[in-house]
């Protein structure tokens, strides 16, 4: 009885959870470049219980008293495409991302809306200087365009390059707010990354899918609910009528 009450219990807690991942991934539906967040849940007992019976043969291994939640996973998928009337924003096709300068130190993004700033400079939409090969890129008065490997031209001719930059362990990069990610690991120079000037990569959520599993999360947390009323019901009977007997 009281592991049926701690597995409906498991399950509210852990459908809450994904609610809210599910809510702050359709708030971000409009937000440049964002990656969604996603998890996968397990069942806590089923891993413990593996390693006494992996193959799942004891009786002992098919016992479970809930789930547990995994840590939040990013959903690098590719993000739609837009052109915009800004030859400064740029797009990014493949894995990597850009640098940009915080008063925090060297973070990265995916959120191309660029602009110029009154030194000249070439800065994200609050002012965060984004690097090129050799720190802040300084633009020239006359218009850019982008290269399909970062590089930045003025009439023709190259001037600077993105510092666009990959990982191994993409899954390992933490989100520390404003769109940007942070990572323990070292990053290396991009590879498989191309660039689009005058274009905008969207958030890579899908609105449908994601109102559906909120949806589902939602009759998922009711019916976690009423079990765990149900087992506070039975153990409140058990306890009162016991004496009785």
């Amino acid at each position: 009885m009281i592991r049926g009450f701690y597995s409906a219990v498991s399950g509210m807690v852990e459908n809450l959870t994904r609610a809210q991942i599910i809510a702050n991934n359709l708030a971000n539906l409009g937000t440049v470049g964002y990656k969604e967040d996603t998890n996968v849940f397990r069942s806590f007992k089923s891993i413990f219980l593996q390693r006494i019976s992996p193959d799942g043969t004891t009786p002992l291994a098919r016992i479970s008293t809930g789930t547990e939640i995994s840590p939040v996973v990013l959903k690098l998928d590719q993000g739609s495409l837009t052109a915009t009337d800004n030859p400064l924003d740029v797009a990014m096709t493949g894995p990597g991302f850009f640098s940009i300068q915080t008063p925090n130190g060297i973070a990265y993004t995916r959120t191309g809306h660029l602009y110029r700033d009154v030194e000249g400079q070439l800065v994200t939409a609050d002012g965060m200087h984004v690097l090129g090969q050799n720190g802040p890129i300084a633009l020239p008065s006359r218009d850019v365009e982008f290269g399909p490997d970062g590089s930045l031209f003025a009439d023709g001719l190259a001037f600077d390059k993105l510092q666009l930059v990959e990982f191994a362990n993409a899954q390992g990069l933490k989100k520390i707010g404003f769109n940007r990610y942070d990572s323990a690991e070292t990053p290396t120079q991009a590879v498989a990354t191309q660039v689009k000037g005058g274009y905008l990569e969207q958030s890579n959520v899908d609105p449908i899918r994601a109102m559906t599993d909120l949806l589902t999360v939602q009759r998922a947390y009711e019916a976690s609910q009423f079990i765990s009323n149900l087992h506070d019901q039975m153990t409140g009977k058990a306890v009162n009528e016991v004496g009785k007997v």
